[in-house]
């Protein structure tokens, strides 16, 4: 089984945002203008537009969309989607940085220093995600799973003698629906 790269799961974009999924906003500063020191560039994530415009006042440019994610609700938990964590955006005065990560890393990251909001009246929590892990190994994320309507405990949901991953790549085109039982494109697009 291949370790995930990226601690968390962020659902992708496809043109428009997905609902109830609110878009990720990707804004970056330059060395030496804004709240970036001249040996430093960071970027951070927003996610409504009054925090892209507060942090392009601090001096930070809209770069685009990084993806999409569930909005913050209450009462937590009982309101996160099933399989979610919160992902926190805090910031480090230390290393003139900020970091995104989901909360099995709040911890590490709070001993790292990163113990400060972004900008003053900040929220710290972002929204949830699913936590990027593949627990039946079928190549397909839980978060995508999930999404699909697939089982992450299951890697042949449909049972049909394929992975939910070979039937729905992650990264690539669908061969069939893994939910139904049955092999649309037996040979990828090809007669």
């Amino acid at each position: 089984m291949t370790t995930p790269v990226l601690p968390a799961h962020i659902q992708g974009q496809n043109g428009q945002a997905i609902s109830p999924l609110q878009t990720l906003y990707w804004m970056d500063c330059e060395p030496g203008f804004g709240p970036c020191t001249a040996s430093s560039r960071d970027s951070v994530l927003a996610v409504r537009a009054e925090e892209v415009e507060q942090l392009h006042d601090l001096g930070y440019n809209y770069h685009g969309r990084q993806g999409y994610i569930y909005p913050v609700c209450g009462p937590e938990p009982a309101c996160m989607p099933a399989g979610t964590v919160r992902l926190y955006r805090r910031c480090s005065s230390l290393s003139d940085d900020c970091a995104i990560f989901p909360e099995s890393q709040l911890d590490a990251m709070s001993l790292e220093g990163y113990t400060q909001a972004a900008y003053p009246g900040a929220a710290q929590i972002l929204g949830y995600v699913y936590p990027n892990q593949d627990q039946d190994a079928d190549g397909l994320p839980d978060g995508m799973e999930y999404l699909l309507g697939t089982d992450p405990y299951q890697p042949d949901s449909d049972g049909d003698g394929l992975s939910d991953g070979e039937e729905y790549p992650a990264w690539d085109l669908p061969q069939s629906d893994p939910r139904l039982g049955e092999i649309v494109f037996a040979d990828s697009f090809e007669d």
